[in-house]
C-alpha cells in the first residue's frame, strides 16, 4: 500500500452541520487510528488490515450521519487497496442500499462477485446482499392512491415522469407499481407512448411486453428482418394500443405475377411474402379493436392492403399506407359497396403506380364520413371533379405536382360558407404532362364562384408556352368571392378579376414573367407579401416602386411582408414603404448582413412614413443596434417587434434598450447561432409584463 494513498485518506472528512455527535466521534477516531497506521512501522499485512477496518467504520459512520459522498469515497478506497477483498464492495453496496438504489447494488455486488474469490470469509454475504436487493427492488409502494387526483396529476407525477417515456427511463418502472400508477401516469401525459428504435432487440422487446397493456403509441422506426414486430404484438396485451406506427416496412418485395384463381386474401402474395402477409394480417385482429391510429410507410412492398387493413381494424379513425405496392392492375376493395366504415375520418393512400379514378370511387363508397384523404400518384386533375360532386362536405383540395403526376389532398378544413364546395384550392408544382389547360380552365370555372383561397406555384414552361393556363380564354374566369391569393409563375391575370381580394402573395418571377400583374390594384387589399430575394429575372426594382406608390394612393394597406436579396435591393424600396402611411405590421426579410448604420437610417424613415406600426419584424443575419432600437422607440403604438440574433451577440446596452422599451407587449427572437449572448431570464425579470418568444424563424404574415 502507497504511503501517499494513506496520506490522503489521513484527512478529517468534513461533516454536515447535523451529524450527530456519536457518529462524529467515530469518524473522528477513525481518521486517527488512519494516521496512526501511517506513522507505523508494524507488518504490511497488520498495517493492510487495520486500514481496510478503520475505513470501513469511518464509512459506516459518514453513511449515517449522511455524508454519502464522503462514505462512497472511502469504499473506493478500500476497493483500491485490496480489490480481491469482499469488504470495499459490502461497505459500498450499503451506502446505496441506504440511499434506496436498489439497483445500484444489484450491479455492484455482480460485478463484484466476479472478482472476490469464493473463499473470501465476506463472499456469501455479498451474494445475500445481491439477492436481498434484488427482492427489494421488486417492491412497490403505492401512496398515488391515497393522494387526491389532481394534486398527483398536475403536481407530483410531472416532476419524475419524464414527457416522452423510453424503456431505458426511470419513468418506465414507474408503470410497473400497479394499474392505478400507470392510470395517473396516463393522464399526466396524455397518452403513453413508445419508441422502438433498435431493429429486433429482444431485451426491448421483452420490457415493451411487460407493461404493454399500458401503452397508447407504439413508434417502430425500422422492419426489415424476422418475425420479431409480429411476434410483440401476437404475444403481448396491448389492449390500450391505440396508435401505431411504422416508419420504414423495408422487406424486400418479389412482384412476380399473382395467381388470379384464388380468392384468398394472401393470393396478392408469392413466395416468402405469404409469410410475412399472414402474420402481419395475423398480428392486426390481435389489436385491431382497440386501435384508432395506424401509419406504415410500405416502401414499395405489396404484404398490406388497404381492404386487409380495414377488415382487420374497424375502429380506425385515421389511417394512412404509404407507398404500397401497384403494378397499374386495377385494385378492388373486396368487399360488398353495402360495407362502410363510419369512424374513418382521416385516410391516405399512395401507391408506387398510377392511382386511377376509379380507385377513388371504391374508396368514397366504403368511408362516408372522411374529412380529410390523401390519394396518388395521379396523371389527372380529374379526382377534384368527382371530390366536388361526391363529398361536397370537402372544402379544400391541394395538388403537389412532381414527376408527372400529383398527391391530392382533400379536406374539409376551409372557409365556411353555407352552401357546400370547394372554397380553397392549390396547386403546387411542375408536370408538363399533368398539366391540361382544359383540365385547369375547367377546375377553375367550377369552382370560381365558391373560391376564398386561391394557391398557384408552378414552374414556368419555357420551351412549350401553349402548355401554360395564361392565355386568353382564361382570362375571363373571375372569381367573385376570392380573398387570399398566392401566385407564383402562374395566374398572373387573376387579381383584375377578384374585386374582393384582401391578401396577395407574389413572387418577383411572376413579375419577370408577366409584369402585367402589378397593373391592377385591387380595392380592398389589405395585406400584401412580395418575395423579391430571387429576383434575377428583374432588371430592376422601378415596377415595384411604381406599384407600392399606387397602392398607397388607391387603398389602405395594413401588413406588408417584403423579402430582399441585399441591403441595396430594400433601400431601394424603403421610400415607396414609407408613403404607406396606414401600414401597422411590417416585416423587412434580407437574406444578408444589413450594415448597422444604414440599418438605423432606413428605421428613422420608417418611423416618419410609418407611424402606425403595432408590429415590426426584421429579419436579416443581424442583431439591431442599440442605437436602431431606441429609434423605434419613437413609434408610439408598436406593441411587438421581432428579430435575429447571430454568434457576434449583441452591440452594448442592447439588453437595457430592450429593456426599457416600454411599448412592447411582445419579443420575437430568432437565434441563429448555437451561443448567444442575450440573458432571457434576466429580461423576464425586468419585464414580466412582456412576452419573450424564441423561434427558429420569424413567420411570414400569410401564415
Amino acid at each position: 500500500m502507497s504511503r501517499s494513498i494513506l496520506k490522503d485518506l489521513c484527512r478529517q472528512p468534513t461533516l454536515t452541520a447535523a451529524s450527530s455527535e456519536k457518529y462524529a466521534k467515530l469518524v473522528h477516531d477513525a481518521t486517527v487510528q488512519l494516521q496512526q497506521i501511517q506513522h507505523s512501522t508494524t507488518q504490511l499485512q497488520h498495517s493492510l488490515e487495520s486500514t481496510l477496518s478503520a475505513l470501513d467504520l469511518r464509512a459506516m459512520a459518514l453513511t449515517k450521519t449522511a455524508n454519502f459522498e464522503s462514505a462512497l469515497d472511502d469504499a473506493e478506497a478500500m476497493q483500491r487497496i485490496s480489490s480481491s477483498s469482499a469488504l470495499g464492495y459490502l461497505r459500498e453496496a450499503m451506502i446505496y442500499s441506504e440511499q434506496g438504489k436498489q439497483l445500484d447494488v444489484v450491479e455492484l455486488c455482480r460485478r463484484a462477485l466476479c472478482v472476490v474469490k469464493k473463499e473470501d470469509p465476506h463472499y456469501n454475504t455479498l451474494k445475500r446482499a445481491k439477492l436481498d436487493a434484488e427482492q427489494q427492488s421488486k417492491r412497490r409502494i403505492d401512496f398515488i392512491s391515497q393522494l387526491p387526483v389532481e394534486i398527483v396529476v398536475t403536481t407530483l407525477l410531472p416532476m419524475f415522469v419524464e414527457h416522452e417515456l423510453d424503456i431505458s427511463s426511470a419513468s418506465y418502472q414507474y408503470l410497473k407499481v400497479s394499474n392505478q400508477w400507470a392510470d395517473r401516469i396516463r393522464q399526466c401525459l396524455g397518452e403513453v407512448s413508445f419508441n422502438l428504435y433498435e431493429e429486433g432487440d429482444e431485451e426491448r422487446c421483452s420490457q415493451v411486453s411487460q407493461i404493454s397493456q399500458h401503452i397508447d403509441s407504439l413508434h417502430v422506426h425500422y422492419f426489415s428482418k424476422g418475425t420479431w414486430l409480429y411476434d410483440l404484438l401476437s404475444d403481448s396485451d396491448f389492449s390500450s394500443l391505440k396508435k401505431l406506427y411504422i416508419d420504414a416496412y423495408m422487406f424486400e418485395i418479389d412482384h412476380s405475377e399473382d395467381d388470379d384463381d384464388d380468392d384468398d386474401d394472401d393470393s396478392y402474395y408469392n413466395g416468402d411474402q405469404v409469410d410475412h402477409a399472414g402474420y402481419f394480417i395475423s398480428s392486426l385482429r390481435y389489436i385491431g379493436n382497440t386501435l384508432t391510429h395506424f401509419e406504415v410507410d410500405m416502401n414499395g412492398s405489396n404484404v398490406l392492403s388497404l381492404y386487409s387493413v380495414v377488415g382487420n381494424c374497424p375502429n380506425l379513425v385515421s389511417l394512412r399506407l404509404m407507398n404500397i405496392y401497384h403494378d397499374g392492375e386495377p385494385f378492388t376493395f373486396h368487399y360488398d359497396s353495402n360495407v362502410t366504415w363510419p369512424k374513418m375520418t382521416t385516410l391516405a393512400v399512395t401507391t408506387t403506380g398510377p392511382f386511377y379514378d376509379e380507385y377513388l370511387r371504391d374508396i368514397v363508397g366504403h368511408f362516408p364520413s372522411l374529412k380529410r384523404l390523401e390519394i396518388g400518384p395521379c396523371n389527372r386533375l380529374s379526382p377534384a371533379f368527382f371530390i366536388a360532386t361526391r363529398c361536397p362536405s370537402m372544402r379544400s383540395v391541394h395538388f403537389d405536382i412532381e414527376y408527372g403526376s400529383a398527391n391530392i389532398t382533400f379536406s374539409d378544413q376551409g372557409h365556411p360558407i353555407q352552401e357546400q364546395g370547394i372554397t380553397e384550392l392549390s396547386i403546387h408544382g411542375y408536370s408538363r404532362e399533368i398539366y391540361s389547360n382544359h383540365d385547369i380552365k375547367a377546375l377553375l370555372r367550377i369552382h370560381q364562384s365558391r373560391l376564398h383561397f386561391l394557391q398557384w406555384d408552378t414552374e414556368f414552361d419555357e420551351e412549350n408556352e401553349s402548355m401554360n393556363i395564361d392565355q386568353e380564354a382564361a382570362y375571363d374566369i373571375e372569381f367573385p368571392v376570392l380573398k387570399r391569393l398566392r401566385i407564383d409563375n402562374a395566374g398572373w391575370w387573376i387579381p383584375r378579376n377578384t374585386p374582393m381580394l384582401e391578401e396577395l402573395d407574389i413572387t418577383a418571377s411572376t413579375v419577370a414573367i408577366k409584369a402585367d400583374v402589378l397593373d391592377t390594384i385591387p380595392p380592398k387589399l389589405q395585406k400584401l407579401v412580395m418575395r423579391i430575394g430571387d429576383a434575377p429575372e428583374l432588371e430592376s426594382n422601378t415596377s415595384i416602386i411604381d406599384y407600392l406608390d399606387r397602392i398607397s394612393q388607391q387603398c389602405k394597406l395594413k401588413d406588408l411582408d417584403m423579402e430582399f436579396y441585399s441591403e441595396e435591393d430594400f433601400e431601394q424600396v424603403i421610400d415607396a414603404i414609407c408613403h404607406l402611411h396606414q401600414l401597422e405590421r411590417l416585416i423587412i426579410r434580407i437574406r444578408d448582413y444589413w450594415d448597422s448604420h444604414h440599418m438605423e437610417a432606413s428605421l428613422d424613415k420608417l418611423i416618419t412614413g410609418c407611424p402606425l406600426l403595432t408590429s415590426l419584424d426584421i429579419d436579416c443575419c443581424n442583431a439591431p443596434s442599440t442605437r436602431a432600437i431606441n429609434t423605434l422607440k419613437r413609434l408610439e403604438h408598436i406593441k411587438e417587434f421581432g428579430f435575429c440574433v447571430d454568434d457576434t451577440g449583441c452591440n452594448e446596452g442592447f439588453c437595457d434598450a430592450i429593456q426599457s422599451f416600454w411599448q412592447l407587449k411582445t419579443i420575437r427572437i430568432v437565434i441563429q447561432a448555437v451561443f448567444f449572448d442575450i440573458p432571457i431570464d434576466h429580461l423576464k425579470e425586468q419585464r414580466p409584463d412582456m412576452e419573450i418568444l424564441l423561434e427558429d424563424r420569424l413567420e411570414c404574415l400569410w401564415n
